[in-house]
């Protein structure tokens, strides 16, 4: 298993994240997003993660705007603004920039989040 910081920008707002990568070719993956009151090194993200990638899933676990490390204010802390963060357009372009990550697995994974 491994891990590594990954960023992606969110409208004018860099949001950073920790995408959890398992040893296994073409794994499933999986989008986590905390809660109002957490962030993504809570406890239960942080153990979520690495059991996902124990059990073959890639697993992205990211700040929303204003939380954590990403860039933002309390005002932009809203759930119309967290939806834009979610999005997996955003999601997925920055992940291949960051990572060397073959385009079929990509397609896999954008082919499963449209089901």
């Amino acid at each position: 298993m491994k891990t590594v910081k990954v960023s992606f920008k969110s409208e004018d707002h860099k949001i950073s994240g920790i995408l959890h990568l398992p040893d296994r070719k073409r794994p499933p993956c999986v989008i986590a997003s905390h809660g109002l009151l957490s962030s993504k090194d809570s406890e239960k993200y942080i153990a979520l993660g690495h059991r996902m990638s124990e059990e073959g899933m890639v697993m992205l676990r990211f700040d929303f705007r204003g939380i954590g490390e990403s860039e933002g204010g309390e005002e932009d802390n809203t759930v119309s603004k967290k939806l834009v963060d979610l999005s997996w357009p955003s999601i997925l372009s920055a992940l291949i920039q960051d990572l060397e990550i073959g385009w079929d697995w990509w397609g896999q994974a954008s082919e499963a989040f449209s089901l």
